[in-house]
């Protein structure tokens, strides 16, 4: 699936309100939602929310000055039509542009990222930090506030800007063509101020081109390793009987994790095979809660990587008492992940292996903070295909007291992509199994033609009313049992209406009129519960309006 622009607003206030708030339609569609701000004034703090669901800050940061600039995410915002609530601690004058797009890798819906600090001295040129971009067919985004209005980007086009004062987002529109680091230029006319740039690579969605080869939801009763027979466990994973499932001590999701407490400086270790692939995403969370120990001693882990024998990826988790630390072993010969470890919490960590864009290297990140570049494993080894994966864990000088935990259910920790691309270009599209499951509602249409659903059991989960229309022609409805919980409006506006059965009962008072010709009722038994009617004829069974009586 490309990328594409989604849908985009604007909004400021110069009043003081707080919150202020635009509405955006977004589509359920792989979908991230930005929003950049401007803000003037002694602004401390800034929160955004779109449908009730806190934004993520990418950057805010302020200048020597009193204006800030800044960026939130969020990706798979809620489809629709909702509410972009901002929320600013201090300060008065806010403007801020929203913009969505469609076809976004949203498990890593940022690629590589910088910030571009402001300025006070007004300059004729502006160009981003440098920040990675990893796949050819990503785009780049950026927003940003100036003081001037009349300017330009080499790379991107405008997309959308405040009406107040210059904040706006920028894209590529289109697929960047290009990987590695780079940057973004801005050329301005006359020279102006700049309050902040943010710039980032917006990976494209890989659909079919990263499979998922092995999802591990093996994860069953029992201890690891076999002990006690545990599906999956026992078959799957070998190593250190150190590592236990375990159901208490808050896994991260559902209700079991792996265990392990080291009381040794040498690393024990579990690993396992899956199926080799060359383009992989691997999703593992991770805790490390040290509960006690000598000043500065640490509990660690690894999780390791490999090609057949041939190691090619280690991501190393530290956490003591005075220090904490997430880092990928390179060339360099570490690189530390963006962000910050903390004693005793989950992290989600991410490592890819792309061999089509970045053959050789790899990268890491963890939560929402940004990758790491794209580098090669300590001795550069080359690799081809990634089938086995490790987790390790040591007590450093034994002088540490605490456990490591990983929780390995299907979401948190996988091999390859989540977002399925099916489709049927002409013909059919058939998906078949014991237990086939979509996690995420269907969207049915025919645009034109019939649409039909069909099964044995077949069912609408959701109880909102269906609406059955027959533009020409008849509507028919049959059934053993057909039934309509509400009232029904029958009209013939030409021709004759015609309500039969064994049991026709309607229930309330039935108006019977003819503006011309003769009404006829003829039933072996016909009774009318009123009588201003007089009857013409003792057997006939016809009826005329009359002032006499029954009998007369």
């Amino acid at each position: 699936m490309a990328l594409a622009q989604d849908s985009s607003v604007s909004v400021s206030d110069w009043s003081g309100s707080n919150p202020v708030s635009a509405n955006i339609t977004t589509t359920d569609n792989d979908t991230v939602l930005f929003v950049s701000i401007m803000t003037n004034g002694a602004v401390t703090a800034l929160s955004v929310t779109h449908n009730g669901t806190p934004m993520k800050q990418l950057y805010f940061e302020t200048d020597a000055g009193s204006n800030k600039h800044g960026f939130f995410y969020l990706e798979n915002p809620d489809a629709g039509t909702n509410s972009i609530s901002i929320t600013r601690t201090g300060g008065a004058n806010i403007a801020a542009v929203a913009a969505s797009y469609t076809g976004v890798n949203t498990e890593c819906p940022i690629d590589g990222s910088s910030y571009s600090t402001g300025s006070n001295t007004a300059v004729a040129t502006y160009t981003t930090n440098a920040f990675n971009v990893s796949n050819a067919n990503n785009w780049v985004v950026s927003g940003l506030r100036l003081d001037n209005t009349s300017f330009t980007s080499t790379e991107l086009t405008l997309l959308i800007n405040s009406t107040t004062v210059f904040e706006a987002i920028y894209d590529s529109n289109g697929t960047w063509g290009t990987t590695g680091s780079d940057n973004v230029t801005y050329n301005v006319s006359p020279s102006a101020r700049l309050w902040g740039i943010t710039a980032l690579s917006l990976p494209v969605n890989p659909g079919a081109t990263l499979s998922a080869v092995d999802d591990f939801e093996d994860h069953s009763t029992g201890n690891l390793n076999g002990q006690s027979g545990g599906l999956g466990w026992s078959t799957d994973w070998s190593g250190s009987t150190l590592f236990q499932v375990s159901t208490a001590d808050s896994p991260y999701e559902g209700t079991q994790h792996v265990k392990a407490t080291p009381t040794i400086d040498a690393f024990q270790a579990i690993s396992r095979t899956f199926t080799a692939t060359g383009t992989t995403l691997i999703k593992c969370a991770v805790k490390i809660n040290r509960t006690g120990g000598t000043s500065g001693k640490a509990i660690r882990g690894d999780i390791n990587i490999y090609d057949g024998t041939t190691q090619v990826g280690r991501l190393f988790i530290y956490v003591s008492n005075t220090a904490t630390a997430a880092q990928i072993l390179t060339t360099s010969p570490w690189e530390i992940l963006p962000g910050t470890v903390t004693n005793n919490t989950y992290h989600v960590f991410y490592i890819e292996y792309d061999s089509t864009n970045n053959a050789n290297k790899y990268r890491a990140r963890f939560d929402d903070n940004a990758w790491t570049p794209w580098s090669q494993y300590n001795g550069s080894p080359t690799w081809s295909t990634i089938n086995k994966i490790e987790f390790d864990v040591s007590n450093q000088d034994a002088g540490a007291a605490g456990s490591m935990y990983w929780d390995i259910l299907g979401d948190p920790y996988y091999v390859g992509g989540t977002d399925y691309p099916l489709t049927a270009s002409a013909g059919s599209f058939t998906l078949t199994g014991n237990a086939t499951a979509f996690q995420k509602a269907w969207k049915m249409a025919a645009a034109v033609g019939s649409f039909t659903l069909t099964g044995i059991a077949v069912a609408f989960n959701i109880g909102r009313g269906y609406i059955l229309v027959a533009a020409a022609g008849v509507f028919t409805l049959t059934g053993n049992n057909t039934a309509f919980s509400k009232a029904i409006s029958m009209i013939a506006s030409a021709g004759t209406f015609t309500l039969s059965g064994v049991a026709t009962i309607l229930n309330k008072g039935k108006t019977m009129a003819v503006t011309a010709g003769s009404f006829v009722v003829s039933f072996l038994t016909t009774n009318l519960l009123q009588k201003p009617w007089g009857r013409t004829g003792r057997n006939t069974g016809i009826w005329t309006r009359s002032s006499k009586n029954d009998d007369e």
